[in-house]
């Protein structure tokens, strides 16, 4: 099992905690708690620091190397970029003014739209994902009752007006199926 010179490691332990409190990235973390069990622990070998960590021997190793090649700054260093999407910004600003026009009625047609402008393919999910990161919602009618009655509602809001008018002073209660008058 190999070992690391414990002399390379700078800091001292007290430093070293500090800086795993300080830390906000959890995959940083590991990197310090790394610093610190081969520093208390001048014994332990890297394959020890990885049964402790929940970090393979071979990652162990190559942030070893990013410590001796330039210390802390270069051990904890993250350049991770995250998922940028299938379509870039332009085409993601077309999509959004195409679906401004109102041209859309689904998903789907979006989709075959965004295939057949950007040969670009997106799944049912895909596309819902996409849109919410778009801030897109679908638009949707409020529900109104198939046995509403129209005349009915006029009537009861023209009743109801010339109540309040009567009675601006007063609080009005009023049973539902029942006459005003």
């Amino acid at each position: 099992m190999r070992t690391i010179n414990r002399d390379q490691i700078k800091e001292n332990t007290k430093e070293l905690k500090n800086l795993l409190k300080k830390q906000k990235k959890k995959q940083l973390t590991f990197r310090v708690q790394m610093l610190i069990l081969l520093k208390e622990n001048p014994k332990m070998t890297l394959k020890e620091v990885s049964n402790l960590l929940p970090v393979s021997y071979s990652t162990l190793q190559r942030w070893c190397g990013y410590y001796k090649e330039g210390g802390l700054e270069k051990l904890l260093q993250w350049n991770v970029e995250g998922y940028k999407g299938k379509l870039s910004e332009e085409q993601l600003e077309e999509l959004k003014e195409e679906i401004k026009t109102g041209r859309f009625s689904t998903q789907k047609e979006i989709i075959q739209w965004i295939y057949e402008r950007f040969g670009v393919k997106y799944s049912q999910q895909g596309m819902s994902d996409l849109l919410r990161k778009l801030k897109v919602k679908k638009k949707t009618g409020r529900p109104v009752n198939i046995k509403k009655d129209y005349k009915q509602e006029e009537e009861f809001k023209k009743i109801f007006k010339e109540k309040v008018k009567e009675n601006k002073d007063k609080d009005i209660f009023f049973l539902m199926n029942q006459d005003l008058d």
